[in-house]
């Protein structure tokens, strides 16, 4: 095994699913087809106009997964706003566009992985045809006898194989994170963003702060996820004081996470930190996580605006902001001292300033 590349770089991974599809499918006849593209388009299209760079994946049925390289810490802080807002306005169109009697959602599940990318272009012996075929045992042996790879039970793992535009083509990422990410999607529900302890441990590591819009609301056994123990189901939305307008009436029947929420007082009250303390021996996710915040050193933290964005978007996202940088570039400051005050890159500023 010579000559391997390998480049690692932090990715963020988005799964829509359309809730009560099967339904729609045994009910509707033909018509789910019609619905079940219109979802596709629409919640692609969504998360391509509020995070930049998001490309398909792959699908799973009627789930669909993106992802998106982690360019910037503000990424990290921001995305699940981002997801919670277009959840909220895909339900909407959901209800008001299906012309069929099932209650269809959208379940978003957020996490993040670190991803590291092997090409196997440079190994010698071995055909172009049978390094496909047989990547996994190739992949395993690098593990095996690479130095580097042999602590990659927590590190997603991908060959270097791209179309032209340069999107990963391969469904198949190795690694425990990437398990978690769809283990959890199982637990997910159609008004909260469920996200993957990782995530949230990076953020808070890069905030400096508790968000207490991260709540642990179960605790469940995941296959080939820390063993025997017991993995966190982490929901997020903006107010918990007014959940039960989010659940159907008879929901709690069905679902013993809604049940567990609704016949507590509180939710589960479980420390993140200490959760992360107590399984660290078994998981070393401490470790984990520390190299994580590593990559996120070389991360920008200026919040950036995507680059397709329109003078309507930018003025609907920054509101306040935007009148701030027209005013102060109107009294003769300049783009050093608009930055400073207002946390935006100089790049950002030119282009609100540009587009006004």
């Amino acid at each position: 095994m010579n000559n391997i590349k390998e480049n690692k770089k932090l990715y963020i991974f988005i799964s829509c699913d359309l809730v009560n599809s099967t339904k729609l499918k045994a009910t509707q006849g033909s018509k789910w087809f019609t619905v079940i593209t219109q979802f596709y388009e629409q919640i692609t299209r969504s998360l391509r106009r509020e995070i930049e760079n998001v490309q398909v994946f792959k699908y799973i049925g009627d789930e669909v997964v993106l992802y998106t390289e982690v360019l910037n810490k503000y990424d990290i802080v921001e995305t699940p706003k981002k997801l919670l807002k277009i959840q909220q306005q895909i339900n909407e169109a959901l209800t008001t566009q299906n012309d069929t009697p099932v209650k269809l959602g959208v379940k978003i599940t957020l996490w993040l992985a670190p991803i590291m990318t092997l090409s196997l272009e440079n190994i010698s012996n071995v055909s172009d045809s049978e390094k496909e075929i047989n990547k996994y045992e190739i992949f395993e042996k690098i593990i095996e006898n690479e130095p580097l790879y042999r602590n990659i039970s927590t590190t997603g793992i991908i060959s270097d194989t791209r179309n032209k535009q340069g999107n990963l083509l391969n469904g198949d990422i190795l690694g425990e994170d990437m398990d978690t990410g769809f283990r959890i999607s199982k637990f997910s529900h159609k008004n909260f963003i469920t996200v993957n302890l990782l995530y949230v441990a990076v953020l808070n590591k890069l905030t400096e702060e508790r968000n207490d819009k991260f709540k642990i609301v179960s605790l469940k056994k995941l296959k080939g996820v820390w063993g025997k123990r017991y993995y966190p189901i982490i929901w997020y939305t903006k107010d918990w004081d007014n959940i039960n307008s989010l659940f159907d009436y008879d929901e709690y029947k069905n679902n013993d996470i809604v049940k567990n929420i609704l016949d507590s007082c509180h939710l589960t009250e479980f420390d993140f930190l200490e959760i992360l303390h107590q399984i660290d021996n078994e998981t070393n996710i401490k470790t984990h996580i520390n190299k994580i915040s590593e990559i996120c050193q070389n991360l920008r933290s200026e919040k950036v605006l995507p680059s397709n964005w329109t003078k309507e978007n930018i003025k609907n996202e920054f509101a306040g902001i935007h009148d701030v940088v027209l005013n102060m570039n109107k009294k003769g400051f300049t783009p050093e001292q608009i930055s400073k005050a207002t946390n935006l890159s100089k790049e950002d500023i030119n282009k609100i300033i540009t587009t006004a």
